[in-house]
């Protein structure tokens, strides 16, 4: 972890700040240039991204929603079945 952050430090990505209600830790922030490139990456995907909801009414949404919740409880099933597997 501290090779990253010191590579994220030294390419002006990130900074180490103390942590002011306990000084044995520290806290990671991003940085102007870092919060500029997320920007520039994601600001384009946000912005289709709530074009396609609002395509879609409230009844729609929750339908979709109960779906991906469904699906990602199957996902955590079968992983758990998986990882059990390397136990036998």
């Amino acid at each position: 972890m501290t090779t990253a952050l010191d590579r994220l430090e030294q390419s002006g990505l990130a900074r180490r700040v103390k942590n002011g209600s306990d000084r044995r830790s520290i806290m990671i922030e991003a940085t102007p240039l870092a919060k500029e490139a997320i920007a520039t990456i994601w600001a384009p995907v946000r912005a289709e991204g709530l074009a396609l909801l609002k395509k879609y009414d409230d009844k729609a949404l929750e339908i979709l929603s109960r779906f991906f919740k469904d699906y990602c409880d199957i996902q955590v099933k079968h992983t758990k079945r998986i990882r059990s597997l390397r136990r036998s």
